[in-house]
């Protein structure tokens, strides 16, 4: 168990630095080549994350190219995965009746941004991806989280502040913050679900979750709550 815990802190190191080396390298040019997914054609462009919002300009010949900036303030929801980020604002869109407006983004890395989106925008970032932890997890299960008729195979790991579901596959992984869950349920314990932002995320485990731990997830959730 001990050499289970050094190789995960050891392979968990590595990781990491590689990550901050990343992080550090956008903080510096705070900016990510992407593309603007559009109805009709995609267009290149850069999305920059400043120290008040995010900035996009439409990389292009014309004269006046496409440039869109949002405040924190401005932003409803994102949704970031490893190779896209979703922007939804507070604006109407008449024409659509009256649909929040979103903004659609592709491009490597983008999940380097989680550590400032996590600060800046609390309870509105939905983490499709599988964040580090500085620490071994307290428990980690093969599991299945279901999506529609079908689902992603892979990990669950409960650490101190956050539960992590690591997909096996590029899609799939979620990360939920202890602070933004609302609570968590077990009918069974080869079965969980996780609500979070006014979602419900059900997870089948390939292996029994100890009592002990979930009772400590719900006590951790029913202690916030409650002050």
């Amino acid at each position: 168990m001990a050499f289970r815990s050094q190789a995960y802190h050891c392979r968990n190191i590595v990781r990491m630095l590689a990550a901050g080396l990343l992080v550090a390298s956008v903080a510096l040019a705070a900016e990510y080549p992407v593309t603007h997914v559009h109805v009709r054609r995609d267009q290149p462009g850069e999305l920059q994350m400043e120290s008040d919002g995010i900035r996009y300009t439409e990389a292009t010949k014309h004269k006046n190219p496409h440039e869109y900036r949002w405040t924190w303030n401005d932003i409803q929801k994102v949704v970031l995965q490893p190779d896209s980020i979703e922007i939804t604002t507070y604006k109407d869109v008449k024409w659509l009746a009256g649909r929040d407006q979103r903004f659609l983004f592709r491009g490597k890395g983008l999940d380097a941004a989680w550590p400032l989106l996590r600060d800046v925008l609390p309870r509105r970032v939905v983490a499709d991806i599988a964040t580090l932890t500085p620490a071994p997890p307290l428990l980690e299960l093969p599991a299945k989280r279901l999506e529609g008729r079908g689902g992603h195979e892979g990990t669950l790991r409960i650490a101190a502040d956050s539960i992590i579901f690591e997909s096996a596959t590029s899609s799939g992984s979620h990360t939920w913050l202890l602070k933004e869950v609302e609570n968590i349920s077990s009918s069974d314990p080869l079965e969980l679900t996780i609500a979070s932002l006014g979602t419900d995320y059900r997870l089948q485990l390939k292996q029994t979750l100890p009592e002990a731990v979930y009772n400590d997830l719900w006590r951790k959730l029913n202690v916030r709550s409650n002050h």
